[in-house]
């Protein structure tokens, strides 16, 4: 590399978004939309992570045997996502249980969102800190910036 050269970030990455076959892409078991969009992780951890958490969550209201049978079985989608079309700072933005920038763009109607969207992003980048902290994950709000990759047969 020569002297003074910048490392470009990888444009096309590929990401990850796991769900259960029951349910619905960006929506909880019982149909209500969640978090603003799609979220994808560069790492199938943080995927398996998450829906373990789902798991146990509805086990907890119906019973292990019932969680299962509402959310059926396990599926992990592949996907390459466009990552100059992702708004981020110098670093991801943090996930944080508190209010945060990262909770703000979550609301499809908040005016940083909407700064962002007339900006042309389709969404944002931050770092996982609930499912494989430190990883790196996305909020995709216009699935525009995602192409889906098939099975090979």
């Amino acid at each position: 590399m020569r002297k003074g050269a910048r490392i470009q970030p990888t444009r096309h990455v590929r990401v990850y978004h796991s769900r259960w076959s029951k349910t619905t892409p960006g929506r909880e078991p019982s149909g209500e939309v969640r978090f603003g969009g799609r979220h994808f992780s560069q790492t199938r951890k943080a995927g398996d992570e998450r829906l373990n958490i789902i798991l146990e969550s509805n086990a907890n209201q119906v019973g292990p045997r019932w969680a299962k049978e509402r959310l059926g079985r396990k599926k992990v989608e592949k996907y390459t996502l466009d990552t100059k079309k992702m708004h981020r700072a110098k670093n991801p933005i943090i996930e944080t249980t508190g209010f945060s920038e990262y909770k703000i763009l979550e609301v499809v109607g908040s005016p940083q969102r909407k700064e962002l969207v007339a900006k042309g992003y389709k969404g944002v980048a931050y770092q996982n800190m609930v499912e494989d902290p430190g990883s790196v994950s996305y909020l995709v709000w216009d699935e525009s910036a995602l192409k889906r990759r098939h099975r090979k047969k």
